[in-house]
């Protein structure tokens, strides 16, 4: 897998990889508006395939200095391959050389598959939001998000 900073005419490629791998993707505006940071501000990535399709992406920003991760998305068909992982190290590294000292998250309390890769990246759970994300199932109740940290130097 090749990874690349994402870039805003990775627009469409992004939108179809987001509908595959997000239970409530984000709209096309949305990703568009992040694609659009500035490169200071942005450390978003993709890592692509030998075609040149999008496998795994991640989408992260500076805020205030810290590491915001916003978006971490792996195509059905390649999880569990360790591309998030190898992303997410890239951005890492990346950021840190900006001067960011932390990156942070939420997570669903019920991924337990994403909370053990952050874990092994060595995030650690800082407390709870509770009700933060809708549910997956229709009419079901709203599930908890897990915010976590990292130092990253």
């Amino acid at each position: 897998m090749d990874i690349r900073k994402l870039h805003l005419s990775d627009l469409d490629m992004l939108e179809m990889l987001e509908e595959a791998c997000q239970p409530y993707p984000w709209s096309r505006e949305n990703l568009a508006e992040e694609l659009s940071r500035s490169q200071e501000e942005s450390f978003s990535l993709l890592g692509v395939n030998s075609e040149n399709m999008g496998v795994s992406y991640v989408i992260a920003r500076e805020v205030v200095g810290e590491l915001w991760i916003l978006q971490v998305g792996t195509d059905p068909d390649y999880r569990r391959q360790g591309y998030s992982k190898q992303i997410l190290l890239q951005v890492f590294e990346e950021a840190s050389k900006q001067g960011v000292k932390q990156a942070v998250l939420e997570v669903r309390v019920r991924n337990h598959g994403a909370i053990a890769l952050y874990e092994s990246l060595s995030f650690q759970q800082d407390g709870y939001r509770p009700k933060y994300y809708p549910s997956l199932v229709e009419g079901g109740p709203k599930e908890d998000a897990v915010l976590m940290s990292k130092l990253l130097v």
